[in-house]
């Protein structure tokens, strides 16, 4: 197995087909006439082998979660948009949860990512979204222990006006590594109070690295949160 987060736009094959894309990490909802939803999104796609066959076709994936958040300064800092982290992670914790939801053989392909349905008025804040990808039988849901998985994650910074959008190559995981972190056997490597990877460690490959992007047009356009 191995995970690729492509600059391709997998919007149209993802449930957010219905938006129109801005670009290849930004869509909006405007069916009705007006912006009542932002979507920024990375892209992702995975890939299972049998030697050198692409059996992708035949098994279905089994997907993990889980999400942390830091804040951010609003100063800008030298050619970023917005500043660093002023806090650490937090959130996540040692739970991973299954957000799969049973996907038919095939469907490998993925947009992970912020949807906005009220303006960010004032939020300036770093998401990171850890994800493990695992094989699992189309007809009995058995999740597959021995090809292991495939751990990636996305960094999303976020301000009224800009966003940046980071997602790294696959990492993969041993069989003996996926259990453990679904609690079959053994030991889970994952830390429990901060995440596997972040945008600090080393040796991290950025599948997907964008520039700053503008999205005040749209975010100005949704409606304001309420009281």
């Amino acid at each position: 197995m191995y995970g690729v987060p492509p600059t391709d736009d997998y919007l149209s094959r993802s449930s957010f087909h219905y938006f129109t894309a801005i670009s290849n990490t930004l869509a909006v909802d405007d069916s009705s006439g007006s912006v009542t939803q932002v979507f920024i999104h990375g892209n992702s796609d995975i890939t299972v082998i049998r030697g050198v066959t692409d059996v992708s076709g035949r098994y279905a994936i089994y997907r993990m979660r889980r999400l942390w958040e830091r804040p951010l300064s609003p100063t800008p800092s030298g050619s970023d948009k917005i500043g660093g982290p002023t806090g650490a992670y937090t959130l996540g914790g040692a739970r991973f949860a299954v957000d799969s939801d049973d996907k038919p053989p095939g469907q490998w392909f993925d947009t992970p990512g912020l949807s906005y349905n009220h303006r960010n008025t004032g939020t300036y804040e770093r998401t990171l979204h850890e994800f493990v990808a695992g094989i699992q039988d189309p007809e009995s849901r058995k999740v597959l222990d021995d090809p292991g998985a495939v751990y990636l994650f996305v960094v999303f910074d976020i301000s009224p006006n800009w966003y940046r959008v980071r997602m790294s190559a696959g990492i993969n995981l041993t069989a003996a590594q996926w259990k453990g972190l679904r609690g079959v056997s053994g030991t889970n490597p994952i830390p429990k109070n901060t995440p596997y990877r972040t945008e600090s460690s080393s040796g991290i490959t950025w599948a997907l690295d964008t520039s700053w992007v503008a999205w005040d047009t749209y975010n100005n356009q949704l409606p304001l949160p309420g009281p």
